[in-house]
Protein backbone atom coordinates (compact mmCIF):
# COMPACT_ATOMS: atom_id res chain seq x y z
CA UNK A 1 0.00 0.00 0.00
CA UNK A 2 1.44 3.87 -1.02
CA UNK A 3 1.73 5.54 2.34
CA UNK A 4 3.05 8.69 1.06
CA UNK A 5 -0.44 10.55 2.52
CA UNK A 6 0.33 9.40 5.90
CA UNK A 7 3.63 11.27 5.78
CA UNK A 8 1.98 14.14 4.30
CA UNK A 9 -0.63 14.42 6.72
CA UNK A 10 1.66 14.56 9.38
CA UNK A 11 3.63 16.82 8.30
CA UNK A 12 0.66 19.07 7.37
CA UNK A 13 -0.29 18.30 11.19
CA UNK A 14 2.40 19.53 12.34
CA UNK A 15 2.76 22.74 10.65
CA UNK A 16 -0.66 23.42 11.78
CA UNK A 17 1.54 24.23 15.31
CA UNK A 18 1.32 27.21 16.93
CA UNK A 19 4.79 27.15 18.05
CA UNK A 20 8.08 25.08 17.45
CA UNK A 21 7.90 24.07 20.84
CA UNK A 22 4.41 22.19 19.71
CA UNK A 23 5.89 20.98 16.65
CA UNK A 24 8.47 18.61 18.35
CA UNK A 25 6.38 17.79 20.95
CA UNK A 26 3.80 16.43 17.98
CA UNK A 27 7.30 14.77 16.66
CA UNK A 28 8.31 13.47 19.22
CA UNK A 29 4.98 11.66 20.58
CA UNK A 30 4.75 10.01 17.37
CA UNK A 31 8.72 8.55 17.22
CA UNK A 32 7.85 7.33 21.04
CA UNK A 33 4.63 5.80 19.66
CA UNK A 34 6.43 3.96 16.78
CA UNK A 35 9.67 3.14 19.28
CA UNK A 36 7.18 1.28 21.87
CA UNK A 37 5.32 -0.51 18.81
CA UNK A 38 9.06 -1.65 17.59
CA UNK A 39 10.19 -2.71 21.15
CA UNK A 40 6.91 -5.55 21.52
CA UNK A 41 8.86 -7.42 19.06
CA UNK A 42 11.21 -10.44 20.87
CA UNK A 43 13.97 -9.68 18.71
CA UNK A 44 14.35 -6.05 19.80
CA UNK A 45 12.78 -6.08 23.97
CA UNK A 46 16.24 -6.19 24.62
CA UNK A 47 17.08 -2.71 23.69
CA UNK A 48 14.09 -1.09 26.10
CA UNK A 49 15.36 0.73 28.38
CA UNK A 50 12.82 2.11 31.36
CA UNK A 51 12.27 5.88 31.73
CA UNK A 52 13.35 5.55 35.32
CA UNK A 53 16.60 3.16 34.92
CA UNK A 54 19.83 4.32 34.13
CA UNK A 55 22.06 3.74 31.01
CA UNK A 56 24.89 5.54 31.77
CA UNK A 57 23.07 8.27 33.97
CA UNK A 58 21.45 9.43 30.57
CA UNK A 59 17.97 7.82 30.57
CA UNK A 60 17.20 7.33 26.80
CA UNK A 61 13.87 6.75 26.14
CA UNK A 62 12.31 4.15 23.56
CA UNK A 63 13.06 6.64 20.71
CA UNK A 64 16.53 5.49 21.87
CA UNK A 65 17.93 9.42 22.37
CA UNK A 66 18.06 11.54 25.32
CA UNK A 67 14.51 13.05 24.55
CA UNK A 68 15.24 16.70 25.89
CA UNK A 69 18.26 16.80 23.87
CA UNK A 70 17.18 15.17 20.96
CA UNK A 71 13.65 18.33 21.12
CA UNK A 72 16.19 21.18 21.61
CA UNK A 73 17.89 19.78 18.30
CA UNK A 74 15.43 19.81 16.49
CA UNK A 75 14.30 23.38 18.13
CA UNK A 76 17.30 24.23 16.60
CA UNK A 77 16.37 23.06 13.04
CA UNK A 78 13.22 24.88 13.27
CA UNK A 79 14.90 28.08 14.26
CA UNK A 80 16.94 28.22 11.46
CA UNK A 81 14.66 27.01 8.81
CA UNK A 82 16.63 23.53 8.11
CA UNK A 83 15.19 22.53 4.63
CA UNK A 84 18.40 20.01 4.15
CA UNK A 85 20.18 17.40 6.77
CA UNK A 86 22.90 15.07 6.18
CA UNK A 87 23.39 12.48 8.80
CA UNK A 88 25.93 10.19 8.96
CA UNK A 89 24.96 7.24 10.64
CA UNK A 90 21.34 5.77 10.84
CA UNK A 91 20.94 4.22 14.11
CA UNK A 92 18.51 1.21 14.84
CA UNK A 93 15.43 2.72 14.72
CA UNK A 94 16.06 5.40 11.82
CA UNK A 95 14.82 8.29 14.84
CA UNK A 96 16.72 11.24 13.87
CA UNK A 97 16.11 10.34 10.15
CA UNK A 98 12.63 9.94 10.32
CA UNK A 99 12.30 13.18 12.51
CA UNK A 100 14.55 15.38 10.38
CA UNK A 101 11.85 14.02 7.58
CA UNK A 102 9.35 15.91 8.80
CA UNK A 103 11.13 19.35 8.88
CA UNK A 104 13.63 19.24 5.95
CA UNK A 105 12.46 18.29 2.15
CA UNK A 106 16.20 16.32 1.71
CA UNK A 107 17.11 14.05 4.21
CA UNK A 108 20.04 12.03 3.72
CA UNK A 109 21.64 9.41 6.03
CA UNK A 110 24.69 7.19 5.39
CA UNK A 111 24.49 3.56 7.32
CA UNK A 112 27.40 0.87 7.23
CA UNK A 113 24.42 -1.97 8.19
CA UNK A 114 22.21 -3.14 5.16
CA UNK A 115 20.32 -4.57 7.40
CA UNK A 116 19.17 -1.93 9.56
CA UNK A 117 18.53 0.47 6.73
CA UNK A 118 16.46 -2.04 4.79
CA UNK A 119 14.64 -3.78 8.40
CA UNK A 120 13.73 0.49 8.93
CA UNK A 121 13.76 2.60 5.84
CA UNK A 122 12.60 0.11 2.68
CA UNK A 123 10.12 -1.64 4.27
CA UNK A 124 8.64 0.09 6.88
CA UNK A 125 4.72 2.11 5.94
CA UNK A 126 5.30 6.06 7.37
CA UNK A 127 8.16 5.91 6.41
CA UNK A 128 11.16 6.30 3.83
CA UNK A 129 9.47 6.01 0.64
CA UNK A 130 7.37 8.99 -0.40
CA UNK A 131 7.19 12.03 -3.63
CA UNK A 132 7.51 14.83 -1.76
CA UNK A 133 10.28 14.41 0.47
CA UNK A 134 13.71 13.28 -0.91
CA UNK A 135 14.84 10.56 0.93
CA UNK A 136 18.49 8.89 0.40
CA UNK A 137 19.70 6.08 2.03
CA UNK A 138 23.74 5.41 1.38
CA UNK A 139 24.61 2.34 2.26
CA UNK A 140 28.07 1.72 3.18
CA UNK A 141 31.46 2.68 5.07
CA UNK A 142 31.25 6.23 5.53
CA UNK A 143 35.04 6.57 5.12
CA UNK A 144 35.07 5.61 1.39
CA UNK A 145 35.21 7.81 -1.61
CA UNK A 146 32.05 6.61 -3.50
CA UNK A 147 30.07 7.06 -0.32
CA UNK A 148 31.43 10.57 0.18
CA UNK A 149 30.57 11.46 -3.22
CA UNK A 150 27.42 10.33 -3.49
CA UNK A 151 26.54 12.05 -0.53
CA UNK A 152 28.34 15.80 -1.89
CA UNK A 153 25.70 15.28 -5.22
CA UNK A 154 22.74 15.51 -2.40
CA UNK A 155 23.96 18.37 -0.84
CA UNK A 156 24.68 21.00 0.24
CA UNK A 157 22.85 20.71 3.32
CA UNK A 158 22.23 22.94 6.21
CA UNK A 159 22.56 20.79 9.03
CA UNK A 160 25.08 17.60 9.40
CA UNK A 161 24.70 15.38 12.05
CA UNK A 162 27.66 12.59 13.05
CA UNK A 163 26.60 9.73 14.86
CA UNK A 164 28.01 6.81 13.28
CA UNK A 165 31.29 4.81 14.41
CA UNK A 166 32.12 6.54 17.75
CA UNK A 167 36.18 6.14 17.17
CA UNK A 168 38.43 8.71 17.11
CA UNK A 169 39.34 7.87 13.58
CA UNK A 170 35.67 7.96 12.39
CA UNK A 171 34.48 10.90 13.61
CA UNK A 172 37.62 12.79 12.76
CA UNK A 173 37.09 11.17 8.87
CA UNK A 174 33.41 12.45 9.13
CA UNK A 175 33.73 15.53 10.08
CA UNK A 176 36.77 16.20 7.11
CA UNK A 177 34.63 14.19 4.94
CA UNK A 178 31.43 15.73 5.42
CA UNK A 179 31.82 19.30 6.98
CA UNK A 180 32.93 20.82 3.62
CA UNK A 181 29.44 19.62 2.07
CA UNK A 182 27.37 21.89 4.51
CA UNK A 183 26.67 25.37 3.45
CA UNK A 184 28.13 28.30 5.16
CA UNK A 185 26.01 29.70 8.09
CA UNK A 186 25.03 25.36 8.66
CA UNK A 187 25.45 23.49 11.38
CA UNK A 188 27.81 21.04 11.93
CA UNK A 189 26.63 18.40 15.03
CA UNK A 190 28.00 15.74 16.78
CA UNK A 191 25.98 13.07 18.99
CA UNK A 192 27.47 11.73 22.33
CA UNK A 193 29.34 15.19 22.84
CA UNK A 194 30.29 13.96 26.01
CA UNK A 195 30.62 9.93 25.71
CA UNK A 196 34.23 9.05 26.99
CA UNK A 197 36.05 5.43 26.75
CA UNK A 198 37.99 3.77 24.39
CA UNK A 199 35.61 2.91 21.80
CA UNK A 200 34.25 6.66 22.05
CA UNK A 201 36.53 9.41 20.51
CA UNK A 202 33.87 11.89 20.00
CA UNK A 203 35.42 14.11 22.97
CA UNK A 204 38.41 13.76 22.26
CA UNK A 205 37.98 14.86 18.52
CA UNK A 206 36.17 17.80 19.67
CA UNK A 207 38.82 19.11 22.53
CA UNK A 208 40.94 19.04 18.90
CA UNK A 209 38.87 20.72 16.78
CA UNK A 210 39.18 24.48 16.40
CA UNK A 211 35.71 25.71 16.70
CA UNK A 212 33.33 27.95 18.98
CA UNK A 213 31.08 24.79 20.00
CA UNK A 214 27.46 25.26 21.52
CA UNK A 215 26.91 22.03 23.61
CA UNK A 216 22.81 20.73 23.95
CA UNK A 217 23.06 18.55 26.84
CA UNK A 218 20.12 16.97 29.71
CA UNK A 219 22.51 13.96 30.30
CA UNK A 220 25.81 13.49 32.09
CA UNK A 221 27.36 11.08 28.97
CA UNK A 222 25.49 11.52 25.73
CA UNK A 223 24.87 14.98 24.90
CA UNK A 224 24.96 17.10 21.23
CA UNK A 225 27.71 19.37 20.63
CA UNK A 226 27.65 21.70 17.41
CA UNK A 227 29.28 24.65 15.58
CA UNK A 228 28.32 27.04 12.86
CA UNK A 229 30.14 26.74 9.47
Amino acid sequence: MNTNYLHRYIQNQIAKCSSNNEKVETILELLEARGADFLKLDEYNDLYIKPDEDILNSKPQVIQQVRDELADFLKLMLVRDAKSFLQIGLGTFATTHLAASFICDNVTSVEFDINRANNWIFEEPLSMKNDFVKHNILIGDSTVDKVIECAGKHGPYDFLLIDANHSYEYVKADHDNYAPFVKTGGIVAFHDALLEGDRYGTPRFLKELDKNLTYITHSKEVGIACYVK
